[in-house]
């Protein structure tokens, strides 16, 4: 018989800490991240406490085999004490029957009576022996009910281990369930509040370049012209790496197709474009000079005039109209270039 263990580990996940579904903070995004990294936590915990709840199950279910296999065992001793005891029941009552003796055996020893002696010796002895085989089989059973009942004990005691595993797992589950809900209502409310941004963005982006058309508009009839208008009108659009228009732009595909409005061909390259422009000193910029940013190969945008330039900033942001003289932009400016008209 097998020793069977009750899962220590049952006291790991009884202790295991089930994290509080986290409050609501003012900065929606580091919310977000609070219960994404309190998720993952609890993932891990109920992924351990089902691998928990797998062996107890198994544990369990070995104590129960074990059960079934000494009560089979003892339904089989039980069938040979109740052999052994009708034997008995016949030699006793073959040798108390008719003053104690057989017939049967009158009459074989009835010319000798020390055979009848010897008979009746012999039967006698039958009897002890029969009577000592069942001795030991009731000892036998005996100690197999005992073991029977440890067996139920250790099966019943598998079964509060794994039932008490199967609820602490079932605690974790409802609190993964909880941050699960919670995530999913927060970025619901990110991507409203990031919508909301967006179209406010895009809103003043538009306004931004209505008015930047007006001023190009205004401007006299020149190459730079129909450059810097083209620029312009894709605010809004889509970025993509390697695109070069119409309808979604890189940064270099944005200024090689607006310079290509006045028939001058660039290289869809942010560092060949450098290498093919004329350098400019940032104190003379004029609408039309590509401004190139991030180092001479990274990132390159079209000059507009009044402090603007129009570029193809990223994926999440697409073709934007932004204020080229600030922080953001100055501290990574790489230098600026005339195309050759």
């Amino acid at each position: 018989m097998g020793t069977y263990r009750f899962w220590p580990t049952v006291v790991a996940v009884m202790a295991c800490a089930v994290f509080p579904v986290t409050p609501v903070h003012a900065d929606i995004d580091q919310q977000i991240q609070d219960v994404q990294s309190q998720l993952s936590q609890l993932q891990q915990q109920a992924a351990a406490a089902a691998e928990q709840v797998n062996d107890a199950t198994l544990e369990w279910q070995e104590a129960q085999q074990a059960v079934t296999a000494k009560q089979a065992e003892l339904a089989t001793t039980q069938q040979a004490m109740t052999t052994q005891q009708q034997n008995l029941n016949q030699v006793v009552s073959q040798i108390y029957r008719n003053g104690g003796i057989d017939p049967t055996l009158l009459v074989l020893a009835s010319d000798r009576p020390s055979d009848l002696l010897a008979t009746l010796d012999t039967a006698r002895i039958i009897a002890s022996e029969q009577n000592g085989a069942l001795e030991r089989t009731v000892a036998t059973e005996q100690q197999m009910v005992r073991d029977e009942a440890a067996l139920a004990k250790a099966e019943n005691q598998a079964d509060k281990a794994r039932n008490r595993i199967i609820d602490a797992k079932a605690a974790i589950d409802e609190k993964v369930a909880e941050s699960t809900a919670l995530l999913s209502q927060l970025q619901v409310e990110q991507q409203r509040i990031l919508a909301e941004q967006l179209a406010q963005q895009q809103q003043q982006q538009a306004d931004q370049a209505e008015e930047a058309v007006q001023q190009v508009e205004q401007l006299p009839d020149s190459t730079t012209k129909p450059v810097v208008e083209y620029a312009i009108k894709q605010v809004g659009k889509p970025f993509k790496q390697g695109a070069a228009g119409p309808d979604d732009f890189d940064s270099s595909g944005l200024t090689k197709a607006a310079w290509g409005e006045s028939g001058v061909r660039l290289p869809h390259s942010v560092q060949k474009q450098f290498n093919a422009t004329e350098r400019v000193d940032i104190t003379g910029l004029q609408p039309g000079d590509i401004v190139f940013l991030y180092g001479t190969g990274e990132h390159a945008g079209l000059y507009t005039g009044d402090g603007y330039f129009v570029h193809a900033k990223s994926p999440r942001d697409g073709v934007v109209y932004e204020k080229l003289f600030t922080n953001e932009f100055m501290s990574q400016f790489a230098g600026a270039g005339r195309p050759k008209v």
